[in-house]
């Protein structure tokens, strides 16, 4: 199941098949793209690269998508603020 993001099963598949890299990320971890546990200042440059993008677009990082639309946009900042400082479980 590749909806709300590319959640599959209990986590977010994060990154993109063209460019090599895929990322899995347990889901309790959304906001972290770097994957080193913190959502902090070190993942706000994936956001900003993928802020605008849907799922299917090139750059797009599913681990942004806290409102499930398969877009990153201004409806996902109230969720990164939310988790910004936290460690993943």
């Amino acid at each position: 199941d590749t909806t709300r993001g590319g959640i599959v099963g209990d986590a977010v598949v994060a990154g993109t098949i063209a460019g090599g890299t895929i990322t899995v990320v347990p889901e309790d971890c959304l906001g972290d793209a770097t994957g080193d546990g913190a959502i902090n200042g070190s993942d706000v440059p994936a956001l900003i690269a993928s802020f605008g993008l849907c799922d299917g677009q090139a750059g797009y990082n599913g681990v942004f998508d806290f409102t499930g639309d398969n877009c990153v946009n201004g409806s996902d900042i109230p969720g990164f603020i939310a988790v910004f400082g936290q460690l993943c479980p």
